[in-house]
Order: structure tokens, then C-alpha cells, then sequence
């Protein structure tokens, strides 16, 4: 990696993507003019490595903190990953079982869930990914970077039981029916806190696209965090700046805004 004067996190879903989860047009372009302006373009997500190839290909952001800052990839470089141990696992997907629970188990390669439901077709289709494999035991064989856990929001009990018994791990809710998980440790800033560490963005300006929960630690670790317009209530509140919708041009607007651009 080259010396950057600035880097740019970018949140993929209602953020970089169109709802077809496609890179819009006009945030392509963005992305190319951050490039040429020596300024560092990086995709921080929930989604992981196996899920990105055709997004990496249309937005040319070879830079990647995947499965909310459990994966890091520099190109084809994979600098780190944080695997929830297999003893957690083991445990939470005995006690979903009992609750008749879906879990998805997320490692950089693959997918699958321990069972499929409502919950589990909805939340795919609406991502536009096939449903996945029934294999409840693919975390003994493969190192799982994240749990979507699929508890409705309308189930509050049944999610602050997994919240109480669960402590060494970061539930985040990130869509009606399911919830991101990951080790306590792990989140969106703790990959960025990872990459900026490097030699290469030594004294570089972070910024930070935003529209979810799951973005709200990315958006106070940084420079200027910058929620989207659509964002939710408790990302608004810690943005330090709120940008147009995503579906208007928030982000070319934001970056020009900032003089990145």
C-alpha cells in the first residue's frame, strides 16, 4: 500500500448499494475520483468475503473489513480474522436449538443456516442471495466469523435472553428478524482500528458512510462520521454530519462537501 492523505469507510447496504445491491452509478464514479485524489476507499460490512466478489468488482474497492470488522483483505491479501471459538458455538446453537431458533453461520467461504424458516427466506431473498445449505454442524469445520441469530424484533424477551446469556459476544440488531453477532470485541471500529494502525495511513484523515446500528462504532472511531439521510435514529445521533439519502446521491454530495472529492 501506498502513503494515503485520507481513507473512506463505506457501509454497502442503504449506503454504496442500490436496492438491487448493485453500486450506483454515480458512487462508482466517486469512489474512481477518491482514487485518483490519493485518498484511500474501504468497504466496512456485515456481509463477508464470499458474498463481495461482484460488489469489490463493480465499486474497484480492493480494500475490505468484512463480517463487522471480524475479517480484514487487502486485495488478495488476507491480513486478519477473529473466529467466534467453537466452545461459544457449540453452546449458543444447543440453547437456538432448544428455542427453535435459526442461526446462519457466516465464515469468509460460505454460508449455512441450522435450519430454514420464514425468517431465514425472508431476510435472504430480501438480500438477493440463495437460501443456504441446512448443515447445523459447519461451525465444527469451519471457522465462523459471525451468527445471524434470527429473532425477530417483536420477540424483545427472547432476544435479551441470548443478550444476558451470551455475554461474550455482540449481538446488533441489523434488520427486523435477525441480529449480527460476533465476539464481544469485534465490530466495525475495531477493523478499522486495525487497519489504521498500518504505516500507510499514518496521519491520514478517516471518514466514515453510515446508515445502521451496526455502523455507529465505525462512526465514533473516526474523523468525521457521516450518516446517510435514511439512517436510523441512533446513528443520527452520532454522526457528525448527516448527508442526502442514499438513493439521492448522499455520498458524491457528502464528498464533495468534505473536498475529497
Amino acid at each position: 500500500m501506498k502513503k494515503y492523505k485520507a481513507v473512506v469507510f463505506f457501509d454497502l447496504d442503504k449506503t454504496l448499494l442500490n436496492p438491487e445491491k448493485h453500486v450506483y452509478e454515480a458512487n462508482i464514479k466517486a469512489v474512481n475520483q477518491l482514487k485518483h485524489n490519493n485518498v484511500l476507499p474501504v468497504i466496512s460490512t456485515g456481509k463477508n468475503q464470499y458474498e463481495l466478489g461482484e460488489i469489490i468488482k463493480e465499486s474497484g474497492i480492493q480494500t475490505v473489513i468484512g463480517s463487522n470488522g471480524a475479517d480484514l483483505f487487502i486485495g488478495n491479501r488476507h491480513i486478519y480474522q477473529q473466529p467466534i471459538s467453537t466452545e461459544v458455538l457449540e453452546e449458543i446453537s444447543f440453547c437456538a436449538s432448544n428455542d427453535n431458533v435459526a442461526l446462519a453461520y457466516h465464515s469468509s467461504d460460505g454460508v449455512a443456516v441450522t435450519l430454514n424458516n420464514k425468517y431465514t427466506e425472508s431476510l435472504f431473498t430480501e438480500m438477493h442471495r440463495p437460501i443456504p445449505m441446512k448443515m447445523p454442524n459447519f461451525y465444527r469445520i469451519n471457522p465462523v466469523l459471525m451468527l445471524l441469530v434470527f429473532i425477530p424484533r417483536s420477540s424483545p424477551e427472547l432476544e435479551n435472553k441470548y443478550r444476558k446469556k451470551f455475554t461474550s459476544l455482540n449481538f446488533m440488531r441489523n434488520s427486523e428478524v435477525t441480529i449480527d453477532t460476533v465476539n464481544q470485541n469485534v465490530s466495525k471500529a475495531y477493523g478499522i482500528r486495525k487497519l489504521l494502525s498500518m504505516a500507510e495511513l499514518s496521519g491520514a484523515k478517516s471518514f466514515a458512510f453510515g446508515d445502521g446500528n451496526n455502523d455507529i462504532s465505525m462512526l465514533k472511531i473516526v474523523d468525521t462520521g457521516i450518516a446517510m439521510g435514511n439512517s436510523v435514529s441512533g446513528l443520527l445521533s452520532v454522526a457528525d454530519y448527516k448527508t442526502d439519502d442514499y438513493r439521492n446521491n448522499g455520498i458524491p454530495k457528502a464528498l464533495s462537501h468534505f473536498k475529497l472529492i
